[in-house]
């Protein structure tokens, strides 16, 4: 039997609540990128087989953090969690370059379905620079 989605409200709704946290979490953390994953973000198909890969949740969100990152932003994105986890299933995922990296290459398919095919929610204008300073890393 697949996961089966648990927010009650309309799509409207929580595509609202959605672009509200993605705010809440520029004004926290001043991130790289924000990605959305999930039914509000994925065809039918690849939420089932995304929702097969992580715990169940309507929405999954992965921040990129800057490497300069204080604290306070981890923090700060911690209870954005909390409280935007009230209103539907929330997973997030918050980590810099560098753990995201870490976590890109233990072969985590969820992870990998993310970055290549999560919405994009936010994205800076300098985010391009850091995904070629990855690349010649792991090159």
């Amino acid at each position: 039997m697949g996961k089966r989605w648990c927010y009650s409200g309309t799509m409207d709704d929580a595509r609202e609540q959605i672009e509200e946290l993605s705010h809440a979490l520029l004004e926290a953390m001043n991130p790289l990128r924000i990605l959305l994953a999930g039914p509000y973000a994925f065809e039918a198909d690849e939420a089932q087989d995304f929702a097969s890969e992580v715990l169940e949740a309507d929405v999954f969100i992965l921040v990129i953090a800057r490497e300069e990152t204080p604290p306070e932003g981890f923090a700060r994105a911690q209870k954005l969690q909390k409280e935007f986890g009230k209103e539907f299933p929330l997973q997030m995922l918050v980590g810099n370059p560098e753990q995201i990296v870490s976590r890109r290459e233990t072969n985590t398919k969820w992870l990998e379905m993310v970055l290549e095919e999560g919405e994009v929610l936010y994205e800076a204008a300098d985010y391009e620079d850091w995904m070629i300073s990855t690349d010649e890393e792991e090159g």
